[in-house]
């Protein structure tokens, strides 16, 4: 299980072992593909050197502290759980505020080695920039490293299809703008958010298997109509369900961030469930108000028609 460490100022971090630490730095929002890419690389260095495999990551998003503040594509905990599943050790938070973000070069460098005694090797990215003002880049840091006996592995960036470099930026526009599968082809996974399930009864009987989903994404997704798979853990019982279904994203601010699921199975789920839901397809734009009911929002035939999607997609083996 991957152990999570949260330090502010310089700190140390305690952690599991003695063990040499090998670092993967950086913000890694989204954890898309060119994320992945480091930080399995990462893994397999610490493996080969019988170490530790850490994430060096930073809390809240830089850009909060100095420039204008990003909305980010997962909430912590999803972004926490996804590099656990890459093999990830320890994830170590670094509070950035006003003090940290005025370190020097050397000095990020000197508090790396004071946090983290045993630390041997850091990787990054090609395009990784640290210090004050992200004065300092990979050649900075590989002669400020080699000064501190410490290796250092810059990886290449990662292009999609051979075409562009896989950012953070082009996948919040992605989601912003309805582009599911572009998306989730970036992130090499399913876009998802979490929420818990509450009572709405004026639905439930207007529109048979509906629940109001409590969605708390950082970045709000286009509004409109989703074709998802969902996984819903029961709060009673810890049964697992799971199916597919449409799910309505109302207009930004509407409703005090809620939204709607659909099941097109014969399924019951139960208010105060947790719920995971991942983002397939943007079907369409509503046709309808929401105060006409959601009912009217989501018709017999978008039922249909996400039937028939997820008819095909089980065909061709997706």
């Amino acid at each position: 299980m991957m152990k999570i460490i949260r330090t502010q100022g310089d700190e140390p971090c305690h952690l599991p072992s003695l063990q040499p630490v090998f670092l993967a730095i950086g913000v890694f929002d989204g954890v898309h593909l060119g994320h992945q890419h480091i930080i399995r690389h990462t893994v397999e260095y610490a493996q080969q050197m019988t170490g530790i495999a850490a994430i060096y990551t930073f809390s809240p998003h830089p850009s909060c502290v100095v420039g204008t503040a990003k909305s980010l594509i997962f909430p912590l905990e999803v972004k926490y759980e996804r590099m656990a599943s890459l093999g990830i050790d320890v994830m170590i938070e670094q509070r950035f505020d006003a003090q940290f973000s005025q370190l020097s070069g050397e000095k990020f460098i000197q508090l790396l080695q004071k946090k983290i005694l045993t630390l041997r090797g850091i990787c990054v990215g090609e395009d990784f920039k640290f210090g004050m003002f992200r004065s300092e880049d990979t050649h900075s840091l590989d002669v400020l490293a080699q000064k501190a006996h410490m290796e250092v592995h810059i990886l290449s960036s990662l292009c999609f299809k051979d075409d562009f470099r896989i950012s953070s930026t082009r996948i919040r526009q992605a989601i912003a703008d309805g582009h599911m599968e572009f998306t989730n082809d970036l992130l090499g996974m399913p876009y998802e958010v979490h929420g818990i399930l509450v009572p709405n009864e004026d639905i439930e009987q207007g529109f048979g298997y509906s629940f109001r989903l409590h969605w708390q994404p950082e970045l709000r997704p286009c509004s409109g109509l989703y074709y998802v798979d969902y996984e819903s853990h029961d709060a009673r019982d810890s049964t697992i369900k799971t199916g597919n279904g449409i799910c309505y994203y109302p207009d930004d601010g509407a409703l005090d961030d809620l939204c709607y699921i659909c099941p097109l199975e014969d399924i019951k789920l139960s208010p105060g469930d947790e719920i995971k839901v991942r983002c397939l397809h943007f079907a369409k734009k509503p046709e309808k108000s929401f105060v006409q009911g959601v009912e009217k929002i989501i018709s017999e035939a978008d039922k249909k028609s996400a039937e028939e999607y997820f008819s095909k997609k089980s065909s061709h083996g997706h």
